[in-house]
């Protein structure tokens, strides 16, 4: 699954806290937005997820605050992982509740 976040500068604790927090996730530098609203993915990231030129993309926003890119033909991948992930702090959630009471 190709999944890739780059979160706003003003939320880098949000960043770094998500780092330290999700084993999956590793960090892979910067990148600059070109003229043309291009952004080059860093190489090393490029080769571990085997992305190749004219691999499709979805893109998506958090309000104003992160940019997701997942690659298309991994999208059911992706929910099924997201789902799961709700699930569990739903989970949490609903178990902190019991306790209490």
């Amino acid at each position: 699954m190709c999944i890739s976040m780059i979160y706003h500068t003003n939320h880098i604790y949000s960043l770094t806290y998500y780092m330290t927090h999700n084993q999956d996730s590793k960090f892979y530098g910067t990148t600059t937005i070109g003229k043309r609203g291009q952004v080059v993915i860093p190489v090393k990231l490029r080769k571990e997820l085997a992305l190749k030129t004219g691999d499709k993309m979805l893109v998506f926003s958090k309000g104003d605050k992160m940019i997701g890119l997942v690659r298309a033909n991994n999208i059911d991948e992706f929910i099924d992982s997201m789902t799961k992930e709700m699930n569990q702090k739903l989970q949490s959630i609903k178990k902190k509740f019991k306790t209490k009471k």
